[in-house]
């Protein structure tokens, strides 16, 4: 289930131009990067910021649960979080650095 987990994450990351041509190098990465559970949270990840509610649903994952790896996903780096006054929402980290780098050129 592991191989298909992280096989699914190189699709989803060859789809951005981020220069990692490489199938084998790429895969050592994420694995390096990423747990199996933390592969599996990520290809539920959209570009645009989601409530918990949203992702728990979409990954058929437990709400506090979700939230743990979640919120250990993001203090890694692999995920972008936001908080408003009511609500963390949750993203694709790609996309927002991504549109964060591009608009400062």
């Amino acid at each position: 289930m592991s191989d298909k987990i992280f096989k699914k994450l190189i699709i989803k990351f060859n789809d951005y131009p981020l220069g990692v041509s490489k199938i084998r190098e790429l895969e050592k990465m994420l694995r390096i990067l990423f747990t199996n559970t933390e592969a599996k949270i990520a290809l539920n990840l959209k570009p645009h910021p989601e409530s918990i509610d949203v992702l728990a649903q979409r990954a058929c994952i437990p709400k506090n649960f979700l939230i743990k790896i979640l919120e250990t996903m993001s203090n890694k780096g692999l995920v972008y979080s936001k908080k408003n006054s009511t609500k963390k929402f949750y993203a694709d980290i790609r996309s927002f650095r991504r549109s964060r780098i591009g608009s400062r050129l």
